[in-house]
């Protein structure tokens, strides 16, 4: 059966020590898109995310340790493409490697820096691409390295 859209799709900026963040190039459209996938039932955004970069980089992150940064509507209709975009941030955690653990969805990792990001701006994954383009605002380091230090954020979810 086929997923009806429009999905939660989660999507993680990885971000180093240099202010560089990780994209890896898609199988599907050779495109360049950071670590993510799709939310599964009862799950959390943060862990999403967190799970999502374990299957995907062999990142082991803490789920408190992620932020979530925007929420959009991820949308092109002339591809028929339609997902709700939950974009969250984490910085990488020093001492782990890097790896394409799914070698099928994509051939590699790369680390990106913010003027990368622009100049390749048609290599890269369509939603990843609109965040450049229309939230560049979460990309600015300032807002990433404070986002990063806080230690209370916004939940995605509500335990009572």
């Amino acid at each position: 059966m086929t997923a009806k859209r429009p999905l939660p799709g989660l999507g993680v900026l990885v971000l180093n020590k240099n202010n560089e963040i990780l994209l890896g190039k898609r199988s599907d459209c050779q495109l360049y898109g950071i670590p993510g996938g799709y939310l599964e039932k009862f799950e959390t955004w943060e862990k999403g995310a967190a799970r999502e970069l374990k299957e995907e980089v062999d990142l082991d992150v803490d789920p408190e340790k992620i932020h979530v940064v925007q929420v959009f509507n991820a949308l092109e209709e002339a591809k028929q493409y339609h997902n709700v975009a939950i974009i969250l941030l984490c910085e990488y955690p020093e001492g782990q490697e890097v790896r394409t653990m799914e070698p099928d969805k994509c051939a590699g990792w790369e680390w990106w820096s913010m003027q990368d990001l622009e100049n390749r701006i048609e290599e890269i994954f369509y939603p990843n691409r609109q965040v450049v383009v229309e939230y560049k605002h979460i990309l600015d380091i300032d807002f990433m390295r404070k986002t990063l230090a806080k230690s209370n954020h916004i939940k995605s979810s509500f335990h009572p």
